[in-house]
C-alpha cells in the first residue's frame, strides 16, 4: 500500500495486466472461533494507473458496495479482474 488510496499489486504487463485495467481484491474471511479460511469477499475495486513487468500501482476507485479507501488491503488478499 502507496498510500490509502493507491496500492501496489504483484503481476503486471508479464501476468497480462494492462493499464486502465479494473482490478477487484478480495479479503479472506475467517471463522473467528475456528480460524478456519470461509472463503473470500470482494471489497476493493482498484484501477491500474502505472504497468510494470512484474508490478502495477493501482489507484482506488469509489464505487458502492466497496470500502472507501485501500485500509482493508492486507498482503496476501486475492486479486481478480474486474467482470
Amino acid at each position: 500500500m502507496l498510500d490509502k488510496y493507491m496500492v501496489v499489486i504483484t503481476g503486471g504487463q508479464e501476468a497480462g495486466v494492462n493499464l486502465h485495467d479494473y482490478l477487484v481484491i478480495a479479503e479472506q474471511i475467517k471463522d473467528p472461533e475456528t480460524g478456519e479460511a470461509l472463503g473470500r469477499y470482494p471489497n476493493i475495486m482498484v484501477r491500474v494507473d502505472q504497468v510494470f513487468p512484474k508490478f502495477v500501482v493501482a489507484k482506488l476507485v469509489p464505487t458502492r458496495g466497496y470500502y472507501s479507501d485501500s485500509t482493508g488491503v492486507n498482503i496476501g488478499d486475492e486479486v481478480v479482474m474486474a467482470k
